[in-house]
């Protein structure tokens, strides 16, 4: 078991991941361990993705909390943490025109609603020493169109809703950052290409190489914001989009 401290910046900062068991989430989570960060991950489905950091570190707790349907922050016991990297999303396949009741639904709840009602509980138990909030958006969110559907209306939301949180937060102390990455290499963009009737390495292949981000180089970044001492790195949007030629 390891516990290490070998990075002085982010020594035992209590961080809470969402979505800790998806690829972008875990490499974030890996990362932040790797840095001596008190990792709490929020999972709720797919846990035993974590199975090989829980027998390697021993600066990190799994914490089950139903984002999909998670509307009473009240009822949410958690421990004073101090910065929030709010990792999780689900895909739609639906374009604007065919986007049922239940799909904007349950996109604007993961998107929207669970990461607003985090905070709120959040920032109510740590006010003094709340620092950070990471939300991971998508380039959907900033390049929207029908096909967009659910899925680019809900990130458009949630880019909004770093900028609300960043205007509210700000003054108080706490630096509000939103990354926009365009196609992630990870099980979720896997899914989508196949779920679409193309196959998965047939447009990987059509792409230029290194087009397709890592899960890795979201991680590089949220450290970068994490431990930059820059005090005006806040209410920005990180987007990170394909190389063009």
């Amino acid at each position: 078991m390891r516990n290490n401290k070998k990075n002085q910046l982010l020594c035992d900062r209590k961080i809470l991941v969402t979505g800790a068991s998806g690829g972008i989430g875990f490499a974030v989570t890996h990362m932040l361990l790797e840095n001596g960060a008190i990792v709490y991950a929020v999972c709720n489905k797919n846990c035993h993705k974590l199975t090989s950091l829980i027998e390697q570190y021993n600066n990190l707790q799994i914490v089950n909390i139903d984002l999909d349907h998670f509307i009473d922050k009240d009822k949410l016991n958690l421990p004073a943490i101090d910065s929030l990297i709010y990792c999780a999303g689900a895909p739609s396949l639906l374009s604007i025109e065919n986007a049922t009741h239940d799909e904007l639904s349950k996109q604007l709840q993961l998107h929207v609603l669970a990461p607003l009602l985090l905070v709120q509980k959040l920032f109510s138990i740590n006010t003094p020493y709340f620092k950070d909030i990471i939300l991971l958006s998508s380039i959907a969110g900033v390049n929207l169109n029908h096909k967009s559907g659910a899925y680019g209306l809900s990130k458009a939301c949630e880019i909004s809703l770093s900028k609300m949180l960043g205007n509210w937060l700000g003054p108080l102390g706490v630096r509000v950052n939103t990354i926009a990455p365009n196609w992630v290499s990870t099980e979720m963009a896997d899914f989508v290409i196949g779920a679409s009737g193309q196959e998965v390495d047939d447009v990987k292949r059509s792409f230029v190489e290194n087009d397709f981000l890592q899960p890795t180089e979201i991680a590089q970044l949220c450290y970068m914001i994490l431990t930059s001492k820059i005090s005006h790195l806040h209410n920005q949007i990180f987007v990170l989009d394909l190389l063009k030629s």
